[in-house]
């Protein structure tokens, strides 16, 4: 079973990153880790980080130069052969972790699998999903369909 790394980008998420953090460790696929790179947060973001005692849990809380070096980071030590990043205020849905292993071990030419995305406020309310839609490059190229980040992954080699 192929190894699943996510990386979670956070600077004072303290009030969201734990729901972040559920939505990942309770995904049913078991083989993945989690790699949090903080940027020195001063909420309650550590106090959070520390209270998840699971081995597929790692972080660590230091200043960096933002969103994209915090992911570069966890990348250099994400350890599997499918790799994703995801916001710290951002959510997966149950089950979409084995759903995309499954796609991309059944289809070995994709490289990366997006889906849809729902937006939510911080009380939960959900807005009209963003449809992913099948890859069209000519309509991406010219600022139709995007490729939504959160819930996109790839494979290693893509990284490498």
């Amino acid at each position: 079973m192929p190894t699943v790394s996510i990386v979670v980008p956070s600077y004072k998420q303290g009030r969201y990153i734990r729901a972040t953090l559920d939505s990942v460790l309770s995904q049913d696929y078991r083989d993945l880790e989690c790699i949090v790179i903080d940027g020195g947060s001063t909420d309650e973001t550590v106090d959070v980080l520390r209270s998840i005692e699971d081995p597929r849990l790692t972080w660590v809380s230091e200043p960096d130069r933002g969103q994209s070096h915090a992911i570069n980071k966890g990348m250099l030590q994400a350890s599997g052969q499918y790799l994703s990043y995801l916001n710290s205020d951002d959510v997966l849905r149950p089950g979409a972790v084995a759903a995309i292993v499954a796609f991309l071990e059944s289809h070995p030419q994709a490289d990366l699998v997006y889906g849809d995305m729902e937006h939510i406020d911080a009380q939960g309310n959900v807005f009209p999903t963003v449809i992913g839609g099948p890859f069209n490059l000519a309509e991406l190229l010219a600022g139709g369909k995007t490729v939504n980040q959160a819930g996109t992954f790839w494979r290693r080699s893509v990284q490498d």
